[in-house]
């Protein structure tokens, strides 16, 4: 696993609401999607209320 996988398991586990996770996930990876495009792709966000 690279970094850049790792990077997308953490951006989408903040973000992206549970209901579509695994669906973006797989897109990201197999469209090598940039992160701008991954957030723009999340429909359901959820809050983030364990950044410091």
């Amino acid at each position: 696993m690279n970094f850049y996988c790792l990077y997308l398991f953490g951006l989408l586990a903040c973000f992206a609401d549970d209901s579509e996770y695994i669906e973006l996930l797989q897109r990201a990876i197999n469209e090598n999607m940039k992160p701008a495009d991954i957030k723009k792709a999340i429909k359901k966000w959820k809050a983030d209320h364990h950044r410091a």
